[in-house]
C-alpha cells in the first residue's frame, strides 16, 4: 500500500483561496489577507480583498500620521469636535 504524498503549502497560503496570494509582495498586505482568513475563511474573496484594502490605507495613513507626530493632537481635535456636535445635536 502507497502512502499518499501530501505538498506542503507554502507559509502565505491559508485557507482555500491560493488565488487570493497571487500578486501579493507588499508583507503588510500578506499579514492583513493572513488575519482575514484566520477570522474567517468562508468569506468570498472580493469581500476579503476589500477589507485587507481599506485596513491596508488605515495603516498607511495611520503610520504617516504617526510618523508625523500628529497622531495624538489629530486623535483629539476629533474627539473635541464629536463632543461638541453632541452637545450642540441634543
Amino acid at each position: 500500500m502507497k502512502k499518499a504524498i501530501h505538498s506542503k503549502q507554502p507559509i502565505g497560503t491559508l485557507g482555500e483561496y491560493k488565488s487570493i496570494w497571487m500578486g501579493v509582495d507588499d508583507p503588510l498586505e500578506s499579514e492583513l489577507i493572513a488575519r482575514e482568513l484566520r477570522k474567517n475563511h468562508r468569506r468570498p474573496m472580493k469581500q476579503i480583498r476589500r477589507i485587507v484594502a481599506v485596513k491596508y490605507w488605515f495603516q498607511i495613513v495611520r503610520w504617516t500620521l504617526e510618523d508625523m507626530r500628529v497622531y495624538a493632537p489629530l486623535f483629539g481635535a476629533v474627539v473635541l469636535g464629536i463632543l461638541l456636535l453632541l452637545i450642540a445635536v441634543s
